[in-house]
């Protein structure tokens, strides 16, 4: 007999990638992770999860039972709201930056949204076809499978730093354009090597920065702007992020070349699920809203050296 608790336990690991870090979601040991997924698999007469030297992953025959795991979910979602009309709850995946946004904007989501409770975790390549959340916000093409895309808007950046670190290594501007030479003589926050990739890094690299010793290197948004509002080099931020701190110092205008479209997916097989409809409205809302604020629109935009 197959019951719900066992159901869940496997869409944690689905999305979580491990027993260790589904076991910490769900509160669970990890005994009692592996115990009830053999359960499990004794019910449905198939092996569902493979152990691998990078953690656990699921086998066809599980990835097949996702969507029916997740409508699952979604159900018993339902009922609990039923019966708990004030507590409902959903995932949202988001980049750095979209996640930071989101945080900064929580009051008014939470006004908006009263009776929804928002679980926000941030991954660079979330995947929709894992089931790991209902909305994911992102530029990425839609993953494979069933999957609902729309723009929300555009994102723009600019050189910051900090006003500790101007004192500390004064930079020879044109107004508030940085020069060829301040690009050059000046250590930058950036991503480690393994996220050259990101537009952010392929911006550096197309003006030849790749020489210049970094400050330091870091794999998350979040360190990046820490490391710049201490001082410890020149860094590229969104706008909305970096004008309304009053640690940090613009110097740069709007860099056309590295606005980035911003839009959220979801899994088309939840599509009329009341709740998931009202969360992804109110943040299209939200991105309209903050439109000049995302887009700099007070602010010039300029022509790199």
């Amino acid at each position: 007999m197959l019951r719900w608790d066992d159901i869940r336990l496997l869409l944690a690991v689905a999305s979580q990638g491990s027993y260790a870090r589904a076991a910490q979601q769900e509160g669970v040991s990890l005994a009692t992770i592996g115990r009830r997924l053999r359960v499990l698999e004794r019910s449905l007469g198939a092996t569902l999860i493979e152990r691998r030297s990078d953690g656990h992953r699921l086998t066809p025959k599980a990835e097949a039972l996702l969507p029916a795991a997740s409508r699952m979910a979604a159900a018993a979602g339902d009922l609990h709201a039923s019966v708990e009309p004030g507590h409902a709850e959903i995932r949202i995946l988001a980049r750095e930056w979209e996640a930071l946004f989101l945080i900064r904007s929580l009051r008014s989501l939470r006004a908006a949204l009263p009776n929804i409770e928002l679980l926000i975790g941030y991954k660079h390549w979330p995947d929709l076809g894992r089931w790991e959340a209902e909305l994911v916000l992102t530029d990425h093409a839609p993953t494979d499978g069933p999957v609902i895309a729309r723009k929300l808007g555009r994102m723009a950046f600019a050189v910051y730093a900090s006003h500790d670190f101007m004192q500390q290594a004064p930079i020879q501007q044109t107004g508030q354009v940085l020069t060829e030479d301040d690009y050059h003589r000046h250590p930058w926050v950036r991503f480690t090597p393994a996220h050259r990739y990101f537009a952010s890094e392929q911006w550096l690299t197309r003006r030849g920065l790749d020489g210049v010793p970094a400050a330091h290197r870091f794999d998350s948004g979040f360190m990046i702007l820490e490391a710049v509002r201490d001082g410890v080099g020149l860094g590229l931020l969104p706008v909305w992020l970096g004008e309304p701190d009053p640690s940090l110092r613009r110097l740069s205008g709007v860099l056309p070349d590295l606005t980035h479209e911003t839009g959220y997916l979801m899994n088309a097989e939840l599509r009329r699920e009341p709740r998931l409809r009202a969360v992804a409205e109110e943040i299209s809302a939200l991105f309209r809203r903050e439109r000049a604020s995302l887009l700099g629109a007070a602010i010039r935009p300029t022509t790199d050296p």
